[in-house]
């Protein structure tokens, strides 16, 4: 399988070696596609900042676009007392003001800079899980909480959700069929126009603690005082990544780490996982996740030709 140039991070990163056998000659059916293009929110800052972020769902997402509106117009969101810990989706400030669904809508501005954050694909899947199908009781589209999987049932929502990214992965789900957990579960490498700009964005890995959360903060800033951010608004977007978190993070949540626990210790689950977000491994330089045991075929639904 050919590989794909790599993108640009603020820093060098290690990657490991690729799982043998996995996505490879007979094996590449059981994995998807890379670079495939779905529908991704970009916000940008004011012209003054010729910046504009991709906002990745379950990779601080939430937070991204709350910082992209403050810089959008600082002394305004400061008036309304907001703050960038407790922006949320529904009910935000920036809401028609400073969004784009089109790439190239989002890029218009000449010099624009493109910023994104990508997560480790085991957390994001883990994380999203948790936030999705356990603290939240309802699928918020409509449908079928969880894809109808019964609480906790991880494998089988796993299944359904690798299934549909094989099917998007060779154009076996329209638009109007996509569903609220594609949105949040579809491989990162899907989103942001990766397929034509991967190369011209930034990209900064999320850190939830300790750490990792210190070096991804010191990038953030970096990277912003690097675009001529000025000092104060560094300082408060600095003093808000440290603080606090927003709704929808799992940071230090015993339901995430229950369930990493028993991912990681399924070798059907890690070695799905691998396989869905095997790209993203590749392209944004992951470590791969260790596989229990040495790994067979997984359930086959390629053939099937319509969703349930």
């Amino acid at each position: 399988m050919p590989r794909q140039s790599r993108a640009n991070f603020t820093s060098n990163l290690s990657i490991s070696l690729e799982p043998i056998n996995l996505c490879q000659g007979q094996d590449s059916e059981n994995c998807p596609r890379p670079l495939r293009d779905f529908p991704s929110k970009y916000r940008s800052a004011h012209p003054t900042y010729p910046i504009t972020s991709c906002v990745i769902e379950k990779s601080m997402s939430t937070f991204l676009a709350a910082i992209m509106c403050y810089l959008h117009d600082p002394r305004a969101f400061r008036a309304a007392n907001k703050s960038l810990n407790t922006e949320m989706y529904h009910g935000r400030f920036c809401e028609g003001k400073n969004e784009f669904e089109s790439f190239a809508m989002a890029t218009e501005r000449k010099g624009t800079h493109l910023l994104t954050i990508v997560r480790d694909p085991l957390e994001r899947f883990i994380s999203g899980y948790v936030d999705k199908c356990i603290k939240e009781t309802r699928n918020k589209l409509g449908g079928k909480h969880c894809y109808g999987c019964g609480r906790g049932d991880i494998m089988c929502f796993l299944s359904e959700q690798y299934r549909r990214v094989l099917l998007y992965s060779v154009g076996g789900i329209k638009a109007g069929q996509r569903s609220y957990y594609d949105t949040h579960f579809f491989p990162q490498n899907w989103y942001c126009g990766f397929s034509k700009a991967l190369s011209n964005y930034t990209l900064i890995r999320y850190g939830g603690e300790g750490e990792d959360q210190q070096k991804m903060t010191e990038e953030i800033t970096e990277t912003l005082t690097k675009w001529e951010v000025e000092s104060e608004h560094l300082t408060h977007i600095r003093s808000s990544l440290l603080s606090s978190r927003t709704e929808h993070s799992t940071v230090g949540s015993p339901d995430k780490a229950k369930f990493l626990r028993i991912a990681r210790h399924s070798e059907y689950i890690m070695s799905v996982i691998t396989r869905m977000f095997y790209h993203d491994y590749i392209l944004f330089g992951f470590p791969f996740p260790k596989i229990p045991h040495p790994t067979g075929p997984p359930p086959r639904f390629m053939e099937e030709a319509s969703l349930h």
